[in-house]
């Protein structure tokens, strides 16, 4: 499809641009190629067994695992800041 602009640019004059959109047919290569610095979000990559579905985001250096987690112990004191209760870790024994 071919489409022309006719643009009133600040200082009075007449630009045109022209336009020309084509549908490509690009194959897998081609895709991966474009998109290798993009993270990729991969959802229920797999099962942890007794807990739930693990999701990964596949960047080009690293990938993060998601997974969510029903119940987390923190075995901690805990104090209360901006309203908020916080687990307050002391050293390595918490």
């Amino acid at each position: 499809m071919k489409k022309t602009e006719i643009i009133l640019q600040s200082d009075g004059a007449l630009l045109e641009r022209v336009i020309q959109e084509r549908a490509l047919n690009a194959e897998a290569t081609v895709l991966e190629t474009l998109t290798e610095s993009v993270t990729r979000r991969l959802r229920d990559v797999f099962v942890v067994p007794g807990a739930s579905r693990v999701s990964a985001d596949v960047g080009p250096h690293d990938t993060v695992w998601t997974v969510a987690i029903d119940r987390l112990p923190l075995h901690a004191r805990y104090e209360l800041r901006d309203n908020v209760l916080v687990p307050t870790f002391l050293g390595q024994g918490e």
